[in-house]
């Protein structure tokens, strides 16, 4: 009837937001280390798509209670897989009237 799944943080439903790390380090960086990092962030660009569409399937196998209950529309599923629900975050005062 139902599938019942428990996970340890919100990390299974939006796994790009929790990065942490800042963007830039402060100092420049050369043109060689440029180059060769270039293949390892193309590898972890990749890897991050397949974690977004694969959250994007789970929250997509969710009814519509279940996606009311975690505060996402589900025209909102992929803005929220890929930036965070901090963005979606608009109060929906008419569910409580």
């Amino acid at each position: 009837m139902f599938k019942l799944a428990t996970f340890r943080s919100d990390a299974a439903f939006w796994p790009l937001p929790e990065s942490g790390k800042p963007s830039g380090s402060g100092r420049p960086r050369s043109l060689l280390w440029t180059l060769l990092s270039a293949p390892g962030r193309l590898g972890l660009a990749i890897l991050a798509e397949f974690k977004a569409r694969h959250a994007m399937q789970t929250l997509a196998d969710l009814d519509e209670r279940m996606l009311r209950d975690i505060g996402v529309e589900r025209d909102q599923i992929a803005h929220a897989c890929r930036h965070g629900r901090d963005g979606l975050l608009r109060p929906d005062l008419s569910r409580w009237a």
